[in-house]
């Protein structure tokens, strides 16, 4: 298999750099859908397969609502490391105690492992929507 940089001409630093970018545009794009979320006075919280700096394992923060969680849950988002703690399937299936929730599914990826875990969700009373993002876009 091809490397990003064989196929790119980047340089291995060059590529590295335009993935980081590309994360913190996934990251920013999840932050603005929270905050506009939470402010049209929904409960929100947030899961992702990146630890926070503090540890190592994935975040996840349970939904809640206010506009004192909101710089929680910005907190929350500008602590986040740029590399993957596990797995996005596994994480998807650690939400398997939620239930009669609404959830939001950005992710860069797609595979049918991805949709067996939503259909797990979906199956718990769950409604799921899944966003394939590319760049930070939609």
């Amino acid at each position: 298999l091809a490397t990003l940089e064989q196929i790119s001409g980047l340089t291995q630093e060059q590529a590295k750099q335009f993935l980081l970018k590309s994360v913190e545009e996934e990251i920013r794009l999840a932050a603005s859908v929270c905050v506009h979320t939470l402010r049209a006075g929904l409960s929100v919280g947030f899961a992702t397969n990146m630890p926070q700096k503090q540890h190592g394992k994935s975040t996840i923060i349970a939904p809640a609502e206010g506009s004192a969680w909101e710089e929680a849950l910005l907190d929350g988002f500008a602590h986040l490391q740029t590399h993957c703690s596990e797995k996005f399937v596994p994480l998807l299936d650690s939400l398997s105690n939620y239930t009669d929730t609404d959830i939001l599914i950005l992710s860069s990826y797609d595979s049918e492992s991805i949709r067996q875990a939503i259909e797990k969700l979906e199956n718990n009373g769950n409604q799921v929507t899944f966003c394939k993002t590319e760049g930070g876009r939609l």
